[in-house]
């Protein structure tokens, strides 16, 4: 079973990417082999720069989080399942804010109270299993 999170970048993702260079900058720190092209076409054309709620981001913090939460996250729970041809179970945790974990206590039943309050349905189906 894979999954992941709404908002699974944002806790990786430094606030002091706010250009266009940062981002270049982030992109080599992540992927040390990206060719400058690629890196570009993944600045340009797949996180352009355009804050007006469109492309899924409203500021450079929000958008270097969404390419975190993709790259890192999204795809790999994709190549996972597709690895195993799709005979797989998986999710997408989206119950606010998605960070990084928080699905841990709703799939993963404990004693220990979670750090947020699930939606009551969510917390019907995991108290029946």
């Amino acid at each position: 079973m894979t999954g992941h999170n709404t908002d699974e970048g944002l806790l990786f993702t430094s606030p002091f990417v706010q250009t266009p260079a940062d981002l270049l900058a982030q992109l080599s720190l992540l992927f040390p082999a990206i060719q400058p092209g690629a890196a570009a076409y993944v600045a340009d054309v797949l996180y352009p720069p355009v804050y007006d709620g469109s492309q899924g981001y409203a500021d450079p913090v929000a958008r270097n989080a969404l390419l975190h939460s993709e790259a890192i996250f999204t795809c790999n729970a994709n190549y996972l399942a597709r690895a195993y041809g799709n005979d797989t179970f998986g999710y997408l945790f989206a119950v606010p804010p998605g960070l990084h974990g928080m699905d841990i206590p709703c799939v993963c039943l404990s004693s220990r109270p979670p750090l947020f309050a699930a939606p009551p349905v969510l917390a019907r189906r995991n108290a029946t299993g």
